[in-house]
């Protein structure tokens, strides 16, 4: 396989695309290219590893037509990368590139890993670090990773992202599936990444409550109305 990572996710921003490629092309040793996929063209020339993909589908479904790309591509490495980001630490991609090498060294082969995340709903919200865990209040909940990084052939593994999803969530249950195939999660602290603030029109609000429902129905075991030690149904 080529030592080279795909960068794959829907995007409906193009006003931001060329400045994190321009974060990931002069920051970075490794060969990359990007994949985006969504209803919104860009009205400029993308450059010859940045690509669009024009569909009318959801945003999860976006997301899957990019993953098939990436896994016929025969790049080593994969990063969900969407346009709600702005900015990213040095060295971002070799960082990861480097974890997920530690990792196989160490035997998990099926590894996926990901920067600190920062994000906050009020100023000055590029300083806070974000936990990533299934459940946010109970810290012996599983590793997650916004923007995961991991092989490809990990992700060819867990095959394709449910039908049931919208727009989120996809991601959290393709690392659940990981786990439960005995793969691995870390973090790589030694990068991190920062969100926008939330912008008008904005996917999380209009289907967060419902994939976040989709993703439990997978996942969280029922508990005939009884709440658990957490407080949880």
């Amino acid at each position: 396989m080529k030592e080279k990572v795909i960068c794959y996710g829907s995007a409906i921003r193009p006003q931001y695309w060329m400045g994190i490629w321009e974060s990931l092309e002069k920051n970075n040793d490794i060969d990359f290219e990007i994949l985006y996929a969504g209803h919104v063209r860009p009205d400029f020339e993308l450059p010859k590893n940045l690509h669009h993909v024009y569909s009318e589908t959801g945003a999860a479904e976006c997301v899957e037509i990019v993953r098939r790309i990436a896994h016929a591509s025969g790049c080593r490495y994969m990063l969900n990368c969407t346009d709600d980001y702005y900015r990213l630490s040095p060295n971002f991609l070799d960082e990861l590139v480097e974890d997920v090498k530690d990792a196989k060294k160490s035997g998990y082969d099926d590894y996926f890993t990901c920067g600190i995340f920062r994000v906050s709903p009020t100023p000055p919200w590029c300083n806070h670090d974000t936990p990533l865990i299934y459940h946010n209040k109970d810290l012996n909940s599983p590793q997650l990773h916004t923007w995961m990084f991991h092989p490809t052939e990990t992700s060819i593994k867990l095959g394709s992202i449910d039908k049931r999803f919208k727009a989120q969530y996809w991601d959290v249950d393709l690392q659940m599936r990981n786990y439960e195939m005995g793969g691995q999660g870390g973090q790589q602290k030694s990068v991190e990444m920062t969100e926008r603030p939330p912008e008008p029109g904005a996917l999380s609000p209009k289907f967060a409550a419902l994939d976040r429902a989709t993703l439990d129905s997978f996942w969280v075991p029922v508990t005939n109305g009884k709440k658990d030690e957490n407080g949880r149904y």
